[in-house]
């Protein structure tokens, strides 16, 4: 009814999942600081070098409104995907790179998805090193962002990470229960076949 409604992904979804499993007896949580920010050419495994590059740039491009704080940009222009030509006009960059009129990018997007990207990595590697299960919680979320493309405020694909991660090691399935589950691992797991 054109009333603004606040959106699910927020700070307070991590505190409401992490307080239910530290009710858990065998819960460990460990914070994300504990481990190094995963390298490059583990995000390019699952991600188009451009594209990481691009959101490498948003962290020394993006501009702050009068009183300082970081602006957000959201995409407002889609070029077309299948050209070989791309532009390097920043509005135009930024639709390029989106699948959606809403996932915004800062100067601490690439930060942020890094250290998310980085809990589901270590989670894995947790159970390569014999842990039974082991649960990352990230935020920003990654399933929706694709091989090139940034969506649903997902920036970095933790799963996708996740599973290339335990797929050098064996089989590995993916359970996406979200309402447009798949598009965006779905994207990546397709170009590594």
């Amino acid at each position: 009814d054109g009333q603004r409604e606040h959106h699910a992904e927020t700070p307070k979804r991590i505190d409401a999942i992490e307080q239910a499993l530290l009710k858990i007896k065998r819960s460990d949580i460990v914070n994300t600081g504990q481990f190094d920010p995963l390298a490059e050419r583990l995000l390019t495994r699952i991600h188009s070098p451009e594209y990481v590059q691009f959101l490498l740039e948003t962290a020394v491009t993006e501009p702050r409104t009068k009183s300082g704080r970081l602006a957000y940009r959201y995409p407002s222009v889609f070029p077309f995907r299948g050209s070989p030509d791309r532009t390097n006009q920043p509005n135009g960059r930024l639709g390029y790179f989106s699948i959606d009129l809403y996932t915004p990018v800062h100067a601490k997007v690439y930060q942020a998805a890094v250290l998310s990207a980085t809990a589901s990595f270590n989670a894995a590697l947790d159970v390569l090193l014999g842990e039974q299960a082991a649960y990352a919680i990230g935020r920003p979320p990654g399933h929706h962002a694709g091989y090139d493309y940034m969506g649903g405020y997902c920036y970095l694909n933790n799963a996708a990470l996740a599973a290339v991660t335990l797929g050098d090691h064996g089989k590995v399935g993916i359970l996406d229960v979200d309402f447009h589950h798949g598009n965006g691992t779905e994207n990546i797991v397709k170009r590594l076949q």
